[in-house]
C-alpha cells in the first residue's frame, strides 16, 4: 500500500474496503505503513471515521458536485475534516458541514476570498479588507484580525501554532493559537516561519536567531546565523557569511547539517530540495549531497515525479524525471508539477494542453482548455476554457458539473 500525506499527491493504491480490512487483520504481509495507517484509523471516533471516509471516497467528485447543486453554488472547494467552502453565486464565501449537507455560516463581508482547509478544526479565510480570520468548525471567528500571514501548511495547522502581522501590529510578527493568543515573546519578532513538527525559527528585534520549542514554549538561541531565510521538512536554510548569500542549513535542533554557496533554494519535497548553484538547478538531499543535476530549469518532487528542462539541438526541451533522474514519458515545450498522479505539459508545435500520468502516458490534447490554474485535489483541477470560462476539470482533462446534459460553467470574477 502507498499513501502520500501531501494534499497535493493522495493516492491510495487499494480500495477503501481492504483498507477498513487491515484496521482488524494484520499478517506477514502487513508492512509499517499499512500497521501505522490502520492504528490512524482505530483511534478515530465512529463520527471522524465518517468524516475521513469523506474525504478518501473515490465518489468525491460526486459529493463536490452535488454540494453545488444543493446550496446553488459558484463553485466549491475540497472536503477536509468534513468541512467545505463554497462560493455562492453572489460571492459570499459559505462554511458547510458536508456530512450533514447543512450550511453552518454565511461570511457575507467575504466575496470570492481566500479560505484554508480546515486542519484541526481550524481555518483561514481572508475579508473584503485583505485581512485573515481565524475560523473554528462552527463558523465562529477569534477576536483577532491577522494583516499578515506567514505560510499556512498542514503542519503548521496541526501545531495549532500560527505566525504573522496582527492588525494594529503591522511592523511586527506574533506566533499565535487558534484564539489569537500571541505566544512566546509578547514584543514579537522580525521575522518567523511557520511551526513544522513542534519547531520554528524567528529572528528576534535586536538580530539575535532562535529556535522556538512547542514542547516547552521555550526559545534557543542559534549564535553564528545572520538571516533565517525558509525553514520546511524540518530542515531551515540560513546565511551565515556578510556577503548576504545562502550559505548554510540547519535541523529543528538547531544543529549544522552542511555548508555550501546557493544563489535560489526551494523547500524540501519527497526527501529532496531544488538549488541553484552556478546558474544551474540541482537536487540535494538532507546531507546536502548533489544528488542529480545540472539542469537549466527543475521543479520540486511530487508523486515521486519532478519536471525538469534542458536546451537540446538548440531547442529549449522539458521532460519528467524519476528520483534516479530517469526520463520518463516523452519531451515537451512546456511542463507543470504532479499533483494527484497527473501533470500538465504542452507539447511542441501547440498551444494546447495535456495531461501526463506517472508512467509518461499523455492524454489528447484538450484543446477546449485555455490554461489550467490549479493542482489537482480530490479529482478535480479549475482551468479556464477557450471562451475565457472559468470551469472544473477532471484528471482526464473532461469538463465536469453538468445539469442536464449541458456543461455547467463557472463565469470569471
Amino acid at each position: 500500500m502507498e499513501i502520500y500525506n501531501q494534499v497535493s499527491c493522495v493516492k491510495i493504491s487499494q480500495s477503501l474496503a481492504k483498507i477498513l480490512k487491515i484496521l482488524t487483520v494484520f499478517d506477514e504481509t502487513s508492512d509499517q505503513k499499512d500497521i501505522d495507517h490502520a492504528k490512524f484509523w482505530q483511534k478515530l471516533t465512529a463520527k471522524e471515521v465518517e468524516l475521513t471516509i469523506l474525504e478518501f471516497d473515490p465518489d468525491q467528485i460526486n459529493l463536490r458536485q452535488s454540494l453545488v447543486e444543493k446550496f446553488n453554488l459558484d463553485y466549491i472547494s475540497g472536503v477536509h475534516e468534513g468541512l467545505a467552502w463554497g462560493v455562492s453565486k453572489e460571492g459570499y464565501q459559505i462554511l458547510i458541514d458536508a456530512a450533514e449537507r447543512t450550511v453552518i455560516k454565511t461570511f457575507r463581508d467575504v466575496h470570492h476570498a481566500v479560505a484554508y482547509p480546515f486542519v484541526n478544526g481550524v481555518s483561514f479565510v481572508k475579508n473584503d479588507q485583505s485581512f485573515y480570520r481565524i475560523v473554528d468548525r462552527k463558523g465562529e471567528a477569534a477576536p483577532v484580525l491577522v494583516e499578515m500571514l506567514r505560510s499556512v501548511t498542514p503542519d503548521s495547522q496541526r501545531d495549532g501554532i500560527f505566525a504573522g502581522r496582527l492588525v494594529g501590529n503591522s511592523k511586527t510578527e506574533f506566533f499565535f493559537d487558534a484564539s489569537g493568543q500571541t505566544l512566546f515573546d509578547k514584543v514579537g519578532y522580525k521575522i518567523t516561519t511557520p511551526f513544522e513538527n513542534g519547531r520554528a525559527w524567528a529572528e528576534k528585534e535586536k538580530g539575535e536567531i532562535v529556535l522556538l520549542d512547542k514542547a516547552t514554549m521555550t526559545e534557543k538561541m542559534i549564535k553564528g546565523i545572520r538571516k533565517i531565510v525558509r525553514y520546511s521538512d524540518g530542515v531551515a536554510w540560513v546565511v551565515k557569511s556578510t556577503k548576504g548569500m545562502l550559505d548554510a542549513a540547519y535541523d529543528s535542533d538547531g544543529n549544522e547539517l552542511f555548508t555550501g554557496n546557493y544563489q535560489e533554494i526551494r523547500p524540501f519535497s519527497e526527501g529532496l530540495a531544488v538549488v541553484k548553484m552556478k546558474d544551474q538547478w540541482y537536487f540535494l538531499d538532507h546531507s546536502g549531497k548533489t544528488v542529480l543535476g545540472p539542469y537549466e530549469e527543475a521543479g520540486d518532487f511530487q508523486c515521486g515525479r519532478a519536471w525538469v528542462s534542458e536546451t537540446k539541438f538548440r531547442r529549449k526541451t522539458s521532460y519528467f524525471i524519476d528520483k534516479n533522474g530517469q526520463p520518463i514519458g516523452g519531451e515537451f515545450r512546456q511542463t507543470y508539477g504532479f499533483s494527484e498522479e497527473v501533470a500538465a505539459a504542452k507539447p511542441f508545435g501547440s498551444n494546447s494542453y495535456v495531461l501526463v500520468d506517472i508512467n509518461g502516458t499523455a492524454s489528447e490534447k484538450l484543446v477546449e482548455i485555455e490554461e489550467i490554474h490549479t493542482p489537482f485535489e480530490d479529482g478535480v483541477a479549475v482551468a479556464t476554457d477557450s471562451f475565457g470560462r472559468v470551469i472544473h476539470i477532471d484528471k482526464k482533462g473532461k469538463i465536469i458539473f453538468e445539469k442536464n446534459g449541458n456543461k455547467e460553467y463557472f463565469e470569471s470574477k
